[in-house]
């Protein structure tokens, strides 16, 4: 290890007092808005919300994955728990994967337009029951499972992070063109001989229209 290396190890953080005493005690405020139920306030914002992403581990590693939907996508059971159905993916299906070996999910809900975010931990697990999965039909199409989650913390979360990057602010949108397409993108990574950008964007931008709720399997039948 070099002297540079050495420097920068002396600076690293390795306990929680030390932590703490960098930063002030969190206000009244926020340690008392935090729930262990859903309140009406959190099932009112879970009836619009549209796009959430959620963490999840396993003895292997770290995901942090997004979900999107229609308003009300993720639905209240109850005052306890949440529930959200599966759609078809890429099928590498590591938020599931992570669930079997260790229950605990975190989900960060973001709202177009507004300033601040929702956020919910819990337990979750996947389920197959029938009867859950038809509550989230959708154009006579089943998901093939549901998560569901206990909620242990419920609490709304300051938009700071949102106003930092503008991110509702139309001139922070990303022109076309300034990046790689995600053909090239994909193309240069995967190496597929018969894959090429511009085929591989023509159809990327079909099914992100066009198969929300269909996976390539349904497709062939």
């Amino acid at each position: 290890m070099n002297s540079r290396d050495d420097a920068d190890s002396s600076r690293s953080i390795s306990s929680i007092e030390e932590l703490r005493s960098m930063y002030d005690a969190p206000s009244e405020l926020v340690l008392k808005s935090k729930t262990n139920y859903l309140h009406q306030f959190h099932i009112d914002h879970l009836a619009v919300a549209s796009f959430v992403c959620i963490g999840s581990a396993s003895s292997t590693g770290f995901d942090v994955s997004p979900r999107g939907g229609e308003p009300g996508f993720v639905k209240a059971l109850d005052n306890k728990r949440v529930a959200f159905p599966d759609w078809p993916g890429n099928n590498k299906v590591e938020t599931m994967s992570n669930l079997v070996d260790d229950s605990r999910l975190g989900m960060l809900f973001l709202f177009p337009g507004l300033d601040y975010f929702m956020r919910l931990n819990g337990e979750a697990e996947i389920s197959r029951d029938p009867l859950l999965c038809e509550r989230f039909s959708h154009q006579g199409r089943l998901p093939k499972s549901v998560i569901t989650m206990t909620v242990r913390e419920a609490y709304f979360h300051c938009g700071k992070a949102i106003n930092r990057a503008r991110l509702w602010n139309p001139s922070s949108q990303i022109a076309r063109g300034v990046l790689p397409s995600i053909g090239t993108i994909i193309a240069e990574l995967t190496k597929v001989p018969a894959l090429t950008s511009e085929t591989f964007d023509k159809e990327y931008e079909r099914a992100v229209k066009n198969d929300l709720y269909v996976a390539p399997s349904d497709q062939q039948r």
